[in-house]
């Protein structure tokens, strides 16, 4: 895979990278987390979010969080929810937004959950699902 399969090769480093540092469970299987990258890169890249941001990719945090985590290791082993692909979509679509990070980021927010979008970049940098 390495030489043969780069990208695949790239998502398999960043599989284990996240299952080391307590991001991702190891019982989430490479299998399940390629899926969902996929399943990411084939319904909401392309997206248009509400406010007119055209999302270009997804970072690795971002898929860390659409799995969530029993005990986030960089937030006092707090519990992240996982969720639906559907709830993310909505509120980029359809939430309310505002500015963070001094306008480097835009939140996008329903009450089901919060997707946080790079403007510049269109990168989904993180999601916090309820």
């Amino acid at each position: 895979m390495k030489y043969n399969d780069t990208e695949r090769y790239a998502l398999l480093k960043n599989y284990v990278s996240s299952v080391d540092t307590g991001m991702l469970s190891p019982l989430t299987s490479f299998d399940k987390y390629e899926k969902y990258y996929s399943r990411v890169q084939n319904e909401l890249i392309g997206l248009t979010t509400a406010s007119g941001i055209k999302i270009k990719s997804q970072s690795k945090h971002f898929i860390e969080r659409v799995f969530g985590t029993k005990n986030d290791p960089t937030h006092n082993d707090k519990l992240r929810s996982g969720g639906p692909l559907s709830d993310i979509e909505d509120a980029l679509i359809n939430g309310k937004t505002k500015s963070t990070h001094n306008g480097d980021s835009i939140l996008h927010y329903t009450d089901k959950c919060g997707v946080t979008v790079n403007p510049y970049t269109g990168n989904l940098i993180q999601v916090n699902l309820k």
